[in-house]
């Protein structure tokens, strides 16, 4: 058997092995039943029952076909679609992938929230917390861009994920001004 280049175009990538097809199997079941049965079955019209029964055929002909053309396209490197098999195929031939992740980092985000006075005591004023969403996107100082997964909510806490509270500024007065 001959070796033949195929190129990476999709539109030659649609190779059929069996050149089967819905058509052709009821075709050559019709023509099967005729040759072989022509007192039992010779009508061959579309309201004869028996005619469900070749359809039914010929459908799970065009189906089995579609699957081995499929198999047998994945089992070819220059044909293969389908990731896992690229790359076992690669590895059979002895290709070793260099395997790469996307940069991630730890994120430490901070805030600053004015003070209020509440019985006597300057606390955090949430009204001005933000609430940052999943897939916001940070930029770093050297230019690589960080995307976040959670959510990040100040006005929350848990002891799952803590909000540390801490003085950032001092008035006048020595109360405080400003939390972060």
């Amino acid at each position: 058997m001959a070796y033949n280049k195929v190129s990476n175009k999709t539109q030659d990538k649609d190779v059929k092995y069996l050149n089967k097809d819905y058509n052709s199997f009821k075709q050559q079941l019709m023509e099967f039943a005729e040759v072989y049965f022509p007192n039992n079955f010779n009508d061959f019209s579309e309201g004869n029952p028996g005619m469900m029964f070749i359809e039914m055929a010929a459908y799970v002909g065009d189906v089995l076909s579609f699957y081995t053309d499929t198999q047998l396209r994945e089992s070819f490197l220059t044909l293969a679609q389908e990731k896992e098999n690229l790359y076992n195929l690669a590895y059979a031939m002895g290709y070793k992938p260099k395997v790469t992740t996307a940069a991630s980092t730890n994120l430490n985000v901070f805030q600053l929230v004015p003070s209020k006075l509440q019985n006597n005591n300057y606390i955090p004023d949430y009204n001005y917390a933000l609430k940052i969403e999943p897939n916001s996107t940070f930029k770093s100082t050297e230019g690589p861009i960080f995307y976040i997964n959670n959510q990040v909510n100040f006005e929350f806490s848990s002891s799952f994920d803590p909000t540390d509270v801490s003085v950032y500024q001092f008035d006048n007065s020595q109360n405080p001004e400003y939390f972060y």
